[in-house]
């Protein structure tokens, strides 16, 4: 009776979070926004969401301002007007200029499960939560076998399907996947790079007579960037062409990294396509051709990650001695000191790896020793015996040492080059000066607190369209900026590590159209957009594969037990928030 009791209740609960679901969807609630400032109200309202592809009335009253534009158009002080929400994710804007000249603009706020991050997270969590009681509830009343009889017939042909490609002979196979490269390599160079013009930005800093030791000393940039431009005669063209190169190598290595380690043919084959499309999505494919360290950085980046999937394959085959352990090293940072020398934020990325190495390496010892003296139970290993017969102590040495040796010269070398002034300007012009309580704490530790400094304030272009030694701030800025916010961080510790989860969906879902900011006209071909839209999803879909894949791998290392390939994906995971941070 309480089995059935408990399975009755659990049902109630997954019905009630299903209609939850369903009114939000089809029932969506008023749009209301009243803002107050310095005594003026700002009030506009709408009947329901917006939501994308919907087009909705939108009434505002703005009479105490001196006018009013709407997406661009400007506009009575008080009227309504029908707003859409366009499929390029644009929402609708308002600026409104105030009596005392200074300008505001407000983006109406978009309820949606195709669109808002915070519904969309909602709607996943429904999502897992409605499976998880549902299978509970079947469970107490002794219905499992029934869920069973609905997947067995798909479990079957999926089966039968595996066998069958599994007896493909290897040569075939193998040829298929490079015939797929060869394939992707065409529609990288031949088709999709002559459909986006190279593109240069900063050509101040990049594209000039330097020579590359000048450029070094200089230190204005990391290294990677000036060496390439510099090597190639500062060709635009060329440049792009090399970017394109070196992104559909790097792509391809980790495609094939992917193929390697894992087992059926069947997810050999997929798993080499999916990172093969997701590299012509149109959010990553088109950095290739801008003049600028994302392209670099990006396909340095996976090939990184293929590095540690293939090494990791030989430690567990035990196929690599102590030899062959430095030279995996060797490569590794070599590979690592031209990635973090594309963009200087990638330093404390190997940082905070290095740190993490040394945590699993102190804790596997640990693990092996209590196993060995009898403390640990011996099935906390590695499972299945995978662990290796020769200790792979020398490689993870390497790589740590080097990973800190590469933050600690690049972190010089940014000091020298004062690089770290553009994005600590960034930071207070948006979230320091905005902000009075904010302000009067560095004004107090010396900050000049003057017209120049605060017109700052707010500022949506980036440092760089300012004056570049910042002479607002005077000797301030090179001085005592850095100890002082850092001061500022250390005097609320609370909020400032609890800031990036409250903004994580700004950090994690960007919702600006990036190829209207850097490009005039871009070019999009109409094969790649359901290519971005299943690849590189945006909002709920990012959330939802999220939500399956954590649900997917918990189930999986309580059933199969820990595989070595789990590192990699964790590392990049409890790497999220430092970044962030």
């Amino acid at each position: 009776m309480t089995r059935k009791f408990l399975a009755i209740l659990l049902l109630a609960m997954v019905a009630f979070l299903a209609v939850d679901m369903a009114s939000a969807i089809l029932f969506t609630s008023p749009l209301t926004v009243d803002i107050t400032e310095n005594d003026q109200r700002i009030f506009f309202a709408t009947p329901r969401d917006v939501v994308i592809g919907r087009c909705t009335e939108v009434r505002w009253d703005v009479s105490e301002a001196k006018g009013v534009w709407i997406n661009g158009q400007g506009r009575e002080l008080i009227g309504s007007e029908t707003l859409c929400i366009s499929e390029s994710f644009s929402r609708p804007q308002i600026y409104v200029l105030l009596p005392d000249d200074s300008g505001r603009v407000y983006e109406l706020f978009v309820a949606s499960v195709l669109y808002s991050p915070d519904v969309a997270l909602r709607y996943t969590v429904q999502i897992v939560l409605i499976g998880i009681l549902a299978y509970a509830a079947f469970w107490l009343l002794g219905w499992t076998h029934l869920i069973s009889q609905v997947f067995l017939p798909l479990s079957e042909f999926l089966s039968a399907g595996l066998r069958r490609l599994d007896a493909i002979p290897n040569r075939v196979f193998y040829i298929a996947l490079i015939v797929i490269f060869v394939v992707y390599v065409g529609i990288s160079l031949y088709q999709l790079r002559p459909m986006i013009p190279a593109q240069p930005f900063l050509s101040e800093d990049y594209l000039n007579d330097m020579t590359i030791g000048e450029a070094w000393q200089n230190a204005i940039r990391p290294l990677t960037l000036p060496l390439v431009y510099k090597l190639l005669s500062n060709n635009v063209e060329r440049i792009a062409a090399f970017q394109w190169i070196v992104a559909v190598i790097g792509w391809g290595m980790l495609a094939g990294a992917v193929a390697i380690v894992l087992k059926s043919k069947l997810l050999k084959i997929t798993g080499f396509c999916v990172i093969l499309c997701l590299s012509l999505s149109r959010d990553i494919a088109f950095w290739n051709s801008m003049l600028l360290s994302e392209s670099l950085s990006n396909a340095l980046f996976v090939v990184l990650i293929a590095l540690a999937l293939l090494i990791g394959a030989a430690i567990q085959r035990k196929a690599l001695s102590v030899p062959m352990q430095f030279v995996a090293g060797l490569i590794v940072l070599i590979c690592a000191f031209f990635w973090s020398q594309t963009r200087d934020t990638n330093s404390y990325f190997l940082l905070g790896i290095a740190g993490l190495i040394v945590l699993v390496s102190v804790g596997g010892l640990i693990m092996q020793l209590g196993a060995t003296r009898g403390v640990v139970p011996t099935e906390f290993n590695i499972r299945r015996g995978d662990s290796p017969s020769r200790p792979c102590f020398v490689l993870p040495f390497i790589v740590v040492i080097g990973f800190v040796a590469i933050y600690v010269q690049q972190n010089r070398h940014a000091d020298a080059g004062l690089r770290w002034q553009y994005s600590l300007v960034n930071v207070m012009a948006h979230r320091i000066l905005p902000y009075p309580d904010k302000t009067q704490f560095f004004v107090d530790r010396g900050m000049p607190n003057t017209p120049e400094v605060m017109a700052y304030a707010g500022q949506g272009n980036f440092a760089w369209s300012f004056d570049l030694d910042f002479p607002a701030f005077g000797d301030w800025i090179d001085q005592d900026a850095k100890r002082v916010y850092v001061e500022y961080l250390l005097s609320r510790p609370v909020e400032s590590l609890t800031e990036p989860l409250i903004w994580w969906n700004r950090l994690l879902l960007y919702e600006r159209d990036l190829l209207t900011d850097y490009m005039s006209t871009p070019v999009i071909p109409a094969w790649q957009k359901p290519i971005t839209a299943v690849f590189y999803t945006e909002t709920w879909g990012l959330l939802v594969l999220s939500a399956a894949g954590l649900v997917i791998f918990g189930a999986s290392v309580l059933t199969r037990g820990w595989d070595w390939r789990y590192a990699i994906p964790i590392a990049l995971l409890l790497l999220v928030y430092p970044i962030a941070f």
